[in-house]
């Protein structure tokens, strides 16, 4: 049986993504995380490019591990420095804690823990392990 919630981006949101950002996204095979955290993720990246940050930092991957475990995998570049790094933090930090906290099959905030996922009650209640 398929799984209807892969661990991958969409190919037609990824395309998108480096579409919209370049170069400053990661290969798909360095996103690993469910579709419903998509939008966290675009999110991200139009927040960095808005503050003019995204140029100045290397995105190496974004995945999250298991349930409310998340990893961003940002490097900063040598002229990434004051008031723009604070922001480049906040908004990575930002960023990592939707990841945590929202459903993974939707995106609304999460309240279970399903084996490896985080969903909401609405999902939990949709989606079987089996």
């Amino acid at each position: 049986m398929s799984d209807s919630f892969p661990l991958r981006p969409d190919e037609n949101w990824y395309r998108d993504l480096v579409d919209r950002f370049g170069a400053a996204v990661p290969a798909v095979e360095h996103l690993q995380f469910r579709r419903g955290l998509q939008p966290v993720v675009f999110d991200l990246f139009t927040q960095l490019a808005d503050l003019g940050v995204l140029p100045h930092i290397d995105i190496m991957s974004i995945e999250t591990r298991w349930a409310g475990f998340a990893v961003i995998d940002a490097r900063y570049k040598p002229e990434l420095v004051g008031v723009a790094r604070d922001a480049a933090d906040f908004a990575l930090g930002c960023a990592r804690e939707r990841l945590i906290e929202a459903c993974e099959h939707c995106g609304r905030y999460g309240a279970i823990v399903a084996g490896d996922r985080f969903l909401c009650a609405p999902c939990k209640a949709s989606w079987s392990c089996s």
